[in-house]
């Protein structure tokens, strides 16, 4: 196994037995303790279905900019966990599809999913990590004070293949 090691910059790269990422192919989605909802942008998030019925959400305060209809979906993204280092396909269930930006998750969406969120930095004695509810770690990355989780865009194989856990039910 390569060595794993936690990297704050936008060069460099992981490696875990034969699979080689790069920094440069993960997404860096924020943890947004202001946000009542989560959004996946589906460059950086796999699309896997709108709810059923169709249902929306309307988006405002972001930037100024105003979206009355937002529809609701179920988006997937490679994610490694902290302990191992494995990947897992994490689910995000009831995230409105954006266009542009990039992917937020709602602390308040996480939690009520059964999650634990601790989005204070290592450096400030935090834990800076999403424990799962059952117990997996996910790592957030803190960049300009503000808590990240890297995910990667899930190939047809991480669809099939990888362990999935539901983030949000």
């Amino acid at each position: 196994m390569a060595q794993l090691h936690q990297d704050t910059s936008s060069e460099g790269s992981v490696g875990h037995d034969v699979t080689h990422i790069t920094l440069h192919d993960y997404y860096r989605t924020l943890v947004d303790g202001g946000a009542n909802n989560g959004f996946g942008n589906s460059d950086e998030m796999k699309l896997l279905s709108y709810a059923s019925p169709s249902r929306y959400v309307c988006v405002s305060g972001i930037g100024g900019i105003d979206i009355p209809e937002v529809q609701i979906g179920t988006f997937a993204a490679k994610i490694r966990l902290d302990a191992d280092g494995r990947f897992v396909l994490g689910i995000f269930h009831e995230y409105g599809e954006i266009e542009r930006g990039n992917s937020i998750h709602s602390k308040i969406q996480l939690q009520d999913g059964g999650c634990e969120v601790f989005d204070d930095s290592v450096l400030l004695g935090g834990r800076q990590c999403l424990v799962h509810k059952d117990g997996s770690i996910i790592p957030f990355n803190i960049h300009q004070g503000l808590p990240y989780i890297r995910m990667i865009y899930p190939s047809d194989d991480d669809l099939q293949n990888l362990p999935r856990i539901t983030i949000h039910d």
